[in-house]
């Protein structure tokens, strides 16, 4: 009898250790806030080595023509309890891409020329520090990056590959003397 006892205490106490995490509340600085949301944006990047300019989520013919059409992104920001003024900022879409024969922006040659490739190619972007704009006491780098692989078509149906990556580090406004670091490579082969 006391046997039985034991097992049904011990089961009923198993029950309580299991159930009671689901309705409690985290414990306080229980770690990163994460919010999710879409967004609708563009993203022009020029390469002065390779000549060539790739356009994400927009129609450049439309947006020359006065229609401003962006597309959704998807982010995420990360606020860290350690340090409430700094968000991390990863983020993705797949949108529509353009790459040009040309790295200015001139609404007279996407209105005229056609793009040498197009196609829908997901974009990824990370920030360490989304704020690093505004005025602050941080020290730390802001070090963002853009990355795009995949098939896109030539006007003529004929099947290439983008290769796209964009690496900037810049000191924020409290680094005067850091000089911004960065580099962009498209390539389209």
């Amino acid at each position: 009898m006391n046997m039985k006892r034991i097992v049904q205490s011990l089961l009923v106490l198993l029950a309580l250790c299991i159930t009671t995490p689901a309705f409690a509340d985290p414990p306080a600085q229980s770690g990163p806030r994460v919010f999710r949301y879409d967004f609708n944006t563009a993203f022009v990047f020029s390469d002065p080595d390779s000549g060539l300019q790739v356009t994400f989520g927009l129609n450049m013919l439309e947006f020359c023509n006065g229609i401003i059409n962006f597309e959704e992104f998807t982010f995420m920001d990360v606020l860290v309890d350690e340090d409430s003024d700094r968000i991390l900022g990863p983020g993705y879409g797949e949108v529509y891409t353009t790459v040009w024969g040309f790295t200015e922006f001139d609404c007279a040659r996407f209105t005229t020329e056609l793009p040498l490739a197009e196609g829908m190619i997901t974009l990824r972007l990370n920030d360490n520090d989304v704020l690093a704009w505004q005025p602050n006491e941080r020290s730390n780098k802001n070090s963002f990056n853009f990355k795009a692989n995949g098939p896109m078509w030539s006007p003529t149906d004929e099947s290439m590959r983008l290769h796209f990556v964009s690496h900037t580090v810049w000191g924020g406004f409290n680094n005067p003397s850091f000089q911004e670091k960065g580099f962009t490579s498209i390539s389209l082969r």
